[in-house]
């Protein structure tokens, strides 16, 4: 990745279903709950620069970005378009230029020019919602992975990250 111009940068989570951490005996009761969570990084150019470790699908999208602490790496002069799963996490980056839509006051509305600006943050934000959707076109990643080697589904995951980065870069040297 050494020619990437980040000039903002989009985080969020991925939750797919993974069932290789409990015996296979009783995957059949949990099957519905075992989901795993990964928090990508990527830039406009739809490049997933950071993918983090898998979790469990229940934590908190904030809880795996305190964990990993990835953000405090991230220069003050690019913006990180966040999602409201990030709620607070302004008071633990203060120095992060950390950009989320406002939420509605209770029992009021939304100011016109904070609706604008969710707005702007929402139409900024559908590139993760198609990088999401590029790296799930792989099966494996959308069904239920039934196997028996632990972190098998974690490197799936990430082989499926990487052939969606490399399907880009093909695409780009198509395209020129």
């Amino acid at each position: 990745c050494g020619n990437i111009q980040l000039t903002n940068c989009i985080i969020s989570a991925i939750t797919y279903i993974n069932i290789d951490s409990i015996s296979h005996e009783i995957y059949w009761i949990i099957e519905r709950c075992c989901s795993a969570k990964n928090l990508i990084l990527t830039n406009k150019q739809k490049g997933i620069l950071f993918l983090s470790e898998t979790i469990s699908g229940k934590t908190h999208d904030i809880t795996n970005a305190r964990d990993t602490d990835f953000i405090s790496s991230i220069p003050k002069d690019i913006s990180c378009l966040m999602d409201n799963g990030f709620e607070g996490i302004e008071k633990d980056y203060p120095k992060a230029n950390i950009v989320k839509p406002k939420k509605k006051p209770k029992g009021k509305e939304l100011k016109p020019i904070d609706k604008k600006k969710n707005k702007l943050i929402s139409k900024k934000r559908v590139l993760i919602e198609n990088i999401i959707a590029g790296v799930k076109r792989f099966s494996i990643t959308t069904n239920v992975f039934r196997n028996i080697k632990i972190g098998f589904s974690e490197l799936v995951f990430w082989i499926s990250c990487g052939l969606w980065n490399l399907h880009l870069g093909f695409k780009k040297r198509i395209l020129k």
